[in-house]
């Protein structure tokens, strides 16, 4: 008996969480580089600023405006070796951060990955932010700023692909 209420419950919990994702109005791509200087201690946190990366937003959005636009939300992130592959156990955690050019004081974080796990795999995985980055990347430009802390000190790795998408929404 005590079976068959579970059961029941946890049939309820599925079928109210089944229902159509709204699907998105186009997807971002956006492409840029990092150079990770060598040397660095374990101590400190590292910023890591990039300007002027371009969004691309009118050619992706087509006739579409930012007002047909209620949000828009981080998709997938990955880095890898620009080219050779690396091995980035050194960095023990490491976050995006999207600003505007226009106004600095107007940042949110993108991606990040709190704790980096110790394998072989010669990319970093980044989860993305819930956060509405509407307001962001609705320009043709914005400002990256990584942030990284490292595990050991850095081996000095140039030429960093960071690769991401974004996902727009009709509804926010």
């Amino acid at each position: 008996m005590k079976r068959a209420g579970i059961l029941i419950i946890g049939l309820i919990f599925f079928l109210i969480s089944c229902g159509q994702d709204e699907p998105a109005l186009f997807e971002m791509k956006i492409e840029t580089m990092l150079d990770i200087n060598s040397g660095l201690n374990t101590i400190e946190t590292f910023y890591f600023p990039i300007n002027n990366v371009r969004t691309s937003f009118g050619a992706y959005a087509g006739s579409l405006t930012a007002d047909d636009i209620g949000s828009i939300r981080a998709g997938n992130c990955v880095i890898e070796g620009g080219f050779n592959p690396v091995n980035y156990n050194f960095i023990e955690e490491i976050y995006i951060n999207a600003i505007d050019p226009s106004d600095p004081t107007n940042f949110k974080e993108v991606f990040y990955l709190e704790f980096n796990p110790l394998d072989e795999d010669n990319e970093l995985r980044l989860f993305g932010s819930l956060a509405n980055q509407k307001d962001l990347f609705v320009n043709e430009l914005v400002n990256l700023e990584v942030r990284i802390r490292f595990r050991v000190p850095s081996p000095g790795v140039s030429e960093n692909r960071i690769s991401f998408s974004l996902f727009a929404f009709a509804e926010e």
